[in-house]
């Protein structure tokens, strides 16, 4: 398995678990009805586009800024689906009311969405904050690109 292969599949991983955590962390203090404290998410998210931009252009010396980018978004995009696949096992094995909780947590809408609706508009969200998070880490390292 090639070296960047690595970075985003461990990038994907490793933040698919903190977010997980901290979902949990969230129900255990019931408090995973406050859908602003869900937003620490895109942290996760930030941080994990990081590692895998740094180590791709650390480690495998790439210095072109799109091949690090789609690294970033590759990443993310991978966590995302992770998380909806333990999103939708969550749902459908151990909690189904948790579904009035997600129909309830969108801050523009308040509607009894189906379930592969909320699934549908959550993937759209974690696409736009891999892609914006992926712009904002590539500014840095444009900035600050070691020469090799």
């Amino acid at each position: 398995m090639r070296e960047k292969t690595k970075f985003i599949f461990k990038s994907a991983i490793l933040t698919s678990i903190a977010m997980i955590a901290y979902f949990f962390l969230l129900r255990g203090m019931h408090l995973d009805e406050m859908p602003i404290l869900r937003l620490l998410n895109f942290v996760f998210i930030f941080l994990g586009v990081n590692y895998t931009i740094e180590k791709n252009i650390t480690i495998n010396k790439e210095t072109q800024y799109w091949k690090s980018f789609l690294a970033g978004v590759y990443a993310t995009l991978l966590t995302v689906i992770i998380s909806l696949a333990i999103l939708t096992i969550y749902v459908y094995y151990v909690q189904p009311s948790f579904i009035n909780i997600l129909q309830n947590s969108f801050f523009l809408w308040k509607n009894n969405f189906s379930f592969p609706i909320i699934l549908f508009i959550i993937f759209i969200q974690g696409i736009a904050a891999s892609v914006i998070s992926a712009f904002l880490i590539m500014r840095y390292w444009k900035k600050n690109m070691p020469q090799f």
